[in-house]
């Protein structure tokens, strides 16, 4: 259970669910590489069904490319994922956007009526730039 205050009165919310989340761990926001070769990684974890894939945006969410798991995962447990990015010259916004085994996936915006910071999965960009 969590607790959400209202004014002056507390209201009880019980969560039923872990959802379907990502996050990048690596690369940094804002951080600035040089041109090379990196390993892109990050956590990706579910509730009732396990992780079926995480993919991988540069361009904030326009195109997407597979990442690969580097453990399997366990009932609502994490699962550690990488890409192996070849960086060229240019500004990038990096997101993960993780889907799970029941069809449910990530949503790439904040759910604008949650008032609350707790559980949050929308796909937060990061912003990177590669010299």
């Amino acid at each position: 259970n969590r607790v959400a205050r209202i004014g002056e009165k507390q209201q009880q919310m019980r969560l039923s669910d872990v959802q379907v989340k990502s996050v990048v761990a690596w690369p940094n926001d804002g951080m600035k590489l040089p041109v090379g070769r990196y390993s892109v990684w990050g956590f990706a974890w579910s509730g009732k069904q396990p992780v079926h894939e995480v993919g991988v945006s540069f361009d904030g969410g326009k195109s997407w490319t597979a990442a690969r798991f580097e453990n399997a995962q366990e009932q609502y447990g994490w699962v550690r994922w990488h890409y192996e990015w070849r960086a060229q010259p240019g500004d990038y916004v990096l997101m993960s956007r993780a889907s799970d085994r029941g069809g449910s996936q990530q949503p790439l915006l904040r759910d604008a009526m949650r008032q609350d910071g707790y559980e949050l999965n929308w796909c937060k960009p990061l912003h990177c730039s590669v010299r």
